[in-house]
């Protein structure tokens, strides 16, 4: 009696070796994909939340500038410029927050001298949420003074000092493939010192 394989049980070893490594490594690829997607997701959230963590304090600390302009400079469906006391210790700085091309960016203006100016030269730029959806809604919304949490926001073109409350509604493209709807954030917040 002749002890070992023969040829055929050796080719349907080899084979079925060959099909289990490629199933696990097409199960490894799923998870390394999935992993890819889920964290493209989460970083598009992280943006998103971070930075509206940041900007509704700032919007509510709202105050005339330190050469004493209104608090709001300018509101566009795509940008909102604005100057604030956001952490408290008495230096009140520009802020705008604008669209450009999928980022939305802030810039930060320090007062400098006596009196104080806002020198645009001194800004400081910040990339804050990436692959922003472009489309025909607006970014920032503005409620006047009526403004209780069900009206319709302000009309285009915008008076500055009927703004009470200011929305921010943001389409984030995390870029997943097949993803056919963007990721949706938005947040209100009434300035104390407009009422």
């Amino acid at each position: 009696m002749n002890k070992g394989f023969t040829l055929l049980e050796l080719t349907i070893g080899i084979g079925l070796l060959a099909g289990i490594v490629l199933l696990l490594s097409s199960f490894g690829f799923n998870i390394f994909e999935s992993q890819i997607l889920f964290t493209k997701t989460l970083n598009a959230q992280q943006e998103a939340q971070q930075t509206i963590a940041i900007m509704i304090p700032e919007i509510r600390a709202m105050r005339p500038s330190a050469n004493g302009s209104y608090p709001i400079l300018k509101t566009a469906s795509n940008s909102f410029e604005f100057y604030s006391d956001a952490n408290g210790d008495g230096s009140v700085i520009q802020i705008n927050y604008y669209l450009d091309s999928e980022i939305l960016k802030k810039s930060v203006v320090e007062p400098i001298g006596f009196p104080p100016v806002y020198n645009q030269d001194n800004a400081k730029i910040k990339e804050v949420i990436h692959n922003v959806v472009a489309s025909s809604s607006p970014i920032f919304y503005y409620y006047g003074q009526a403004y209780i949490g069900t009206e319709e926001p302000l009309a285009y073109p915008i008076n500055i000092l009927d703004v009470r409350a200011i929305e921010m509604k943001i389409a984030v493209d995390p870029k997943i493939p097949n993803s056919k709807s963007p990721l949706i954030f938005s947040a209100k917040a009434t300035a104390r010192n407009l009422r």
